[in-house]
């Protein structure tokens, strides 16, 4: 039995509770910002 913090963690961590245990949406929430500097650099060249 996981503890009650463990489930709850995992459910924040990844609520769809996909089998890879990967939440595409947080990490796209944290790489769009980079990906969207790295085009403008490149775009201002």
């Amino acid at each position: 039995m996981k503890s009650e913090k463990a489930k709850k963690e995992i459910q924040i961590l990844d609520p769809a509770n996909n089998a890879t245990g990967f939440n595409f949406e947080q990490w796209a929430q944290q790489v769009r910002p980079l990906l969207l500097a790295s085009l403008q650099k490149r775009g201002s060249r």
